[in-house]
């Protein structure tokens, strides 16, 4: 079998690499889209790429006749030069599976940006908004979008429960069927699951992964301003790329409300070091209502975090049908104490268990090969 790769050059591609290692293939090989200069100067694929092309975006229709060439194509993100290639790909000439990110099929999920915010959150976004005279930003998916969706066979969502809504909610999107496949960590995860033991947890909360609005930071703060057990906490917010001026909004709201009981992470960390400053805080608040910081999610219940998900988010959902222990921003919201959701050391582990076996070198060969089962069935 001759499987090609339509990928940014993204760290997550030496993940693929190792995912297809016990994988006998006739042909491996991955076309990465150049990125632009400020995307070229990020550290990304450190790799073992053993078979690789860069193009740019002019040459799409003379890679899409290469592809074409292909058994399978997997297509990792749905960006707009790959949805160009995509339509440029004559049809029944390729199996094609689509890898999504998240951001990547937001516009089939939601109807408008401010569907992903919280009140308090929507408010900020409108001043925000205005301030900058950017225009409302409805999502609206092209007609070059669904063309695309069309001609693919197979559909990977980050989660099981974002494939329903989709499904639930787009008739162009009834013949895809789903396959759960997903990308292994950056590093290895018995180390996280080490730093669960090795670590001493502090009274501290990380709170949210970026500096963008989609966090709902302003909201957890209002419910932080009513509750003493979490204004003596110290927080950790991890603000090291999104947008400058929501992070100084944030900055003064949580001066406001926590004095000095919080730290601004904005500097980039080795993944362990990241992974240390997680493990030592006892709880992990991430109040997005889309699909966004599966990392640090991951990471939170890996280390033994009291994990607290908004409960309109799927991986709230996710993570509560498969087991997991963790508690809603509602469940904070009506806490006296936060201590009273702290999870035993006994839910820590089966959180850390679950997640482990998750991301086990054998679920992963696993859902490898039974994706290379499913490709083949379409022969």
């Amino acid at each position: 079998m001759r499987i090609a790769h339509l990928a940014v050059n993204h760290k997550h591609i030496d993940n693929v690499v190792n995912l297809f290692n016990g994988v006998k293939l006739e042909e491996h090989t991955f076309f990465l889209e150049k990125q632009d200069a400020k995307m070229a100067e990020i550290p990304i694929c450190n790799s073992s790429l053993s078979q690789y092309i860069n193009f740019e975006s002019s040459e799409a229709l003379f890679i899409a006749r290469i592809l074409e060439s292909f058994d399978c194509l997997i297509v990792h993100c749905l960006t707009p030069l790959h949805t160009r290639i995509i339509n440029l790909i004559k049809p029944g000439s390729t199996i094609i599976m689509w890898k999504g990110w998240g951001f990547d099929y937001l516009d089939l999920v939601y109807d408008d940006f401010s569907d992903l915010l919280e009140d308090k959150s929507k408010k900020l976004y409108l001043d925000l908004r205005l301030a900058g005279s950017t225009a409302d930003s409805r999502y609206t998916v092209s007609e070059s979008k669904k063309k695309a969706i069309k001609k693919i066979q197979l559909f990977c969502p980050v989660f099981e429960e974002e494939f329903e809504i989709i499904q639930a909610k787009h008739s162009f999107t009834q013949h895809l069927k789903y396959i759960e496949w997903r990308y292994g960590f950056d590093y290895p995860i018995k180390k996280v699951v080490k730093a669960k033991d090795c670590i001493v947890k502090t009274d501290s909360l990380w709170l949210g992964n970026s500096s963008t609005i989609t966090n709902n930071h302003i909201d957890y703060l209002s419910i932080a301003t009513k509750n003493k057990s979490l204004r003596s906490l110290v927080h950790y917010i991890p603000m090291s790329y999104g947008f400058d001026n929501y992070k100084n909004e944030i900055k003064d709201a949580t001066e406001s409300v926590l004095a000095n009981n919080f730290e601004i992470i904005d500097e980039f960390f080795e993944f362990g070091q990241y992974v240390n400053l997680i493990a030592r805080s006892k709880y992990m608040v991430m109040n997005h209502i889309r699909q966004q910081a599966m990392g640090n999610i991951w990471i939170g219940l890996l280390t033994g975090c009291t994990v607290f998900l908004n409960e309109n988010s799927p991986a709230f959902s996710f993570f509560k049908n498969r087991g997991y222990v963790l508690y809603s921003i509602s469940d904070l919201d009506s806490a006296t104490n936060v201590v009273e959701f702290k999870v035993t050391e006994k839910q820590a582990d089966a959180n850390a268990e679950k997640a482990l076996a998750m991301f086990s070198n054998q679920q992963m060969s696993f859902r490898t090969k039974k994706l290379i089962q499913l490709i083949k069935s379409y022969f």
